[in-house]
């Protein structure tokens, strides 16, 4: 299990080492600038179709991402090595770390009552997260800023006293963050079974990860074994990903069918309260794993995607408004022009 105070401070490392890299004249000082994109556009749509790329082919990685950009934008392949790229690759992600990522207040509000709760009838309660982790850090950085696990114990320890609260975080919470998190809730669920039987909780924001998770039980364990494993599936709509698939539902009985029929084989909530209803899931939680999603369903990942987009696209404006000898204004521009294009 990685410890998340040793996370966090790794995250601040790679963040400071990435920002020494920035070369133009103001150097760290010059990120005072902040270009926005307009969310939905054909700019910000090719922002995410390019990190979606970098996801598909394994653990996301910013480093690779800033490869891409540049790629893009340029139509050549970047230099890694060049002090240009190199500059323009640390404000990106110093940029990323230093964005102050958001929560949805319901959920900061709901969670002290869920720890009163549920506390003691719950196995272990995993903060569960992927992203960039071993390349810049960004994952844990991103919910540090939220300041989510620190708000978490501080009510834990209001509702206990101090060396009880103390053995529940070593006992029972957990940081689960990781560049492919589900492959190692796989590992987790093996080394569990080892103990005695194992429910599992999932609580999350992307309905396509629940096959996934029963898909990485079976690969850790076999086919046999992974039967005995009860998995309960939570699904959160009110995330980006669960809006989208409501809002696609509307396009048809075809996909109204669809969405009622995944509805139908989790248990999904409109709001992350609704997890209070002791009838409803006082049996879901007793001797349960608990895996909390971080994106969509802890932080609003709709307004996150807002913040990302427009540290990336200041960074780019950092660099080529330098690289082409133009101002802000116009590389902006250009920028925006050549992300739309096709290809």
């Amino acid at each position: 299990m990685r410890d998340r105070i040793e996370a966090v401070k790794n995250a601040q490392q790679k963040r400071n080492e990435f920002a020494n890299r920035i070369s133009s004249p103001t150097g760290e000082e010059g990120m005072t600038h902040h270009e926005t994109l307009d969310p939905g556009s054909k700019a910000f749509n090719a922002l995410f179709a390019l990190q979606r790329r970098v996801e598909d082919g394994g653990a996301m990685s910013y480093r690779t991402y800033a490869q891409n950009f540049l790629k893009k934008i340029t139509n050549e392949e970047p230099d890694i090595l060049r002090a240009d790229f190199r500059s323009f690759e640390g404000s990106l992600i110093a940029r990323l770390h230093d964005i102050r990522n958001p929560v949805y207040d319901h959920v900061v509000d709901v969670i002290p009552q869920l720890i009163e709760q549920y506390g003691d009838r719950i196995a272990r309660l995993s903060l569960w997260s992927q992203g960039d982790v071993e390349s810049t850090g960004y994952q844990d950085g991103k919910i540090a800023s939220t300041g989510i696990a620190t708000h978490f114990m501080r009510s834990l320890l209001s509702q206990m006293t101090k060396d009880a609260g103390r053995q529940f975080l070593e006992e029972k919470v957990r940081y689960g963050v990781a560049d492919r998190k589900i492959p190692e809730l796989g590992a987790y669920t093996k080394d569990a079974m080892e103990h005695g039987p194992v429910k599992l909780v999932i609580i999350e924001d992307s309905y396509g990860n629940f096959e996934k998770v029963r898909n990485a039980i079976v690969a850790a364990m076999g086919e046999e074994k992974a039967k005995s494993v009860i998995v309960r599936n939570i699904w959160a709509l009110y995330s980006r990903e669960g809006q989208n698939a409501k809002a696609e539902a509307e396009k048809g009985m075809t996909a109204k069918n669809k969405f009622v029929s995944q509805s139908r084989s989790v248990t999904p909530i409109e709001s992350f309260a609704e997890l209070l209803d002791k009838e409803k899931f006082g049996r879901f939680f007793q001797d349960a794993h608990v895996f909390v999603d971080f994106d969509g369903v802890i932080g609003d990942n709709v307004e996150m995607r807002n913040l990302q987009a427009n540290a990336i696209v200041s960074a780019a404006v950092d660099g080529f408004s330098q690289h082409w000898n133009i101002d802000r204004k116009e590389a902006l521009q250009r920028i925006i022009d050549r992300l739309e294009k096709k290809g």
